[in-house]
């Protein structure tokens, strides 16, 4: 009897070692009959054949045994799964009757985003394991990348509300398991210089805006000092487009292209003008300023051609701008000592556009009532950053800066500019030169808070046109 159980036993093993040889030997863009003509991506999940590829993949799970060798193994599926959307945008119209492959694909990589998430924080060891490190500078540069393309994706579904909620809500699930596997295993410092290190691969257009995007999601998941840095690192993003924005106007190519451009980028409108209010809040040139209130009008009425804002996507904006107001009230009088009149002038600001807001909803006009609470939600959240700084921070903001300078003065140098063939590149040197040592003397006599982060502010927008004008000049 004991020979017959092993005979058979035996036999099993054989039968499933020639179905495994099969799944992963056979390549998984083979097919008999394919509707489809794939390219390296393989089956596509509009493929009556796509399960095949998925036994493939749940075979080497199986066969994977360390839970980092696992959570590895799950961000490469969420890698080819984005491959194929990739894929399937560029094969699909959306007047085509084919929108069911769109619509599963989605469904398939946001099951799969879900099962990374619990992978990623079930795992035991942290950052401090180089494997564990290095997992999650590829998961941060993995949904930086994927932004991108949910954003192509909703600008092509505009019109079909089931795939445009579908897709928004593959961004915001998206960041959130960025967070939530950062919240566990990572440490504040360590965060900070991955998502820096990521944005700095980014080399689109407005690719200061996309990486806000994104730290905008998982800021909103995030707690402590992670969510600080966090909240830092998108400021200064935002510093930096406001800055690029303006040096375009000294360039004089801050025209209705311009504006043309930042409507036509893809991705979704209504959260696009959250992230447009905030570098609003930053700017300082007039006429940048109008061109964003453009931009942001174009962006509204667009989105109320397309699909409309409904009430509960009002209703939700004006829910948060409410929050964020009472936090700033409560931060503002938990102050040990008085806060500056600007701080309070944003508060009032604040409420106002939330108070719009309500009016408006009641009304019935969602479009006025989001555009208030967005506007609303700025204004806080300006004030809030300026609160949240410490000595600690402008003191590592001004070596920065210092050192920012230097490296742009001598990239100038090395351009062989100067004052005479440079005249208005030089003019700004000048400026941001100045307003370095006026900002390292408010920092040294331990100024208001509120003094120090607007003189912080201003420097680096000022440093950011200095390096758009020199990289634009450097080219001419």
């Amino acid at each position: 009897m004991a020979i017959f159980f092993i005979a058979m036993f035996m036999k099993i093993k054989l039968a499933l070692i020639i179905i495994i040889s099969v799944i992963l030997i056979v390549p998984t863009g083979w097919v008999v009959a394919q509707e489809i003509v794939e390219d390296s991506v393989g089956l596509l999940p509009s493929n009556p054949f796509y399960f095949l590829k998925e036994w493939r993949r749940d075979v080497r799970k199986f066969f994977t045994f360390s839970d980092i060798r696992k959570a590895e193994l799950e961000l490469k599926v969420s890698d080819e799964k984005a491959s194929e959307l990739r894929r399937l945008e560029e094969i699909v119209s959306e007047e085509d009757n084919n929108l069911e492959a769109i619509k599963k694909a989605i469904e398939n990589y946001q099951s799969h985003l879900n099962r990374l998430k619990t992978r990623l924080t079930s795992l035991k060891e942290t950052s401090q394991n180089p494997n564990v490190d290095r997992l999650l500078d590829n998961l941060v540069e993995n949904a930086l990348r994927h932004q991108k393309l949910f954003d192509n994706l909703i600008s092509k579904f505009e019109a079909n509300e089931e795939i445009r909620e579908q897709l928004i809500g593959l961004k915001e699930l998206s960041g959130e398991a960025v967070a939530s596997a950062l919240n566990k295993l990572d440490t504040a410092e360590k965060f900070k210089e991955r998502l820096k290190k990521a944005i700095l691969k980014q080399t689109d257009e407005f690719w200061e805006l996309r990486s806000a995007e994104l730290l905008d999601i998982i800021e909103r998941h995030l707690s402590g000092k992670a969510k600080r840095e966090s909240s830092k690192i998108k400021e200064d993003l935002l510093l930096k487009l406001s800055g690029r924005l303006e040096g375009q106007a000294l360039l004089g190519n801050q025209d209705d292209s311009a504006v043309s451009a930042l409507e036509a980028l893809s991705g979704n409108r209504l959260g696009r003008l959250r992230i447009l209010d905030e570098v609003r809040e930053k700017i300082i040139n007039p006429e940048v300023k109008t061109t964003l209130n453009i931009v942001r009008q174009r962006l509204l009425e667009k989105r109320g051609e397309d699909a409309g804002i409904a009430g509960e996507q009002s209703l939700a904006a004006i829910e948060l701008a409410k929050v964020l107001a009472e936090e700033l009230e409560l931060a503002i009088s938990s102050r040990a000592t008085g806060v500056s009149a600007a701080i309070k002038q944003l508060l009032e600001r604040a409420k106002f556009n939330l108070a719009q807001a309500g009016k408006l909803y009641e009304e019935g006009n969602y479009s006025g009532s989001f555009g208030q609470a967005t506007a609303s939600q700025a204004a806080s959240k300006n004030a809030l950053s300026q609160l949240a700084m410490t000595d600690s921070d402008f003191a590592q903001d001004l070596e920065s800066l210092k050192n920012q300078f230097d490296g742009l003065f001598a990239k100038a140098r090395g351009a062989n500019l100067n004052k005479d063939n440079a005249p208005k590149l030089f003019e700004l040197f000048g400026d941001a030169e100045k307003r370095i040592v006026e900002l390292s003397k408010l920092v040294n006599a331990k100024a208001a808070v509120e003094k120090i982060t607007i003189a912080l502010r201003n420097a680096k927008l000022l440093l950011a046109t200095i390096e758009e004008l020199l990289r634009a000049t450097a080219n001419e």
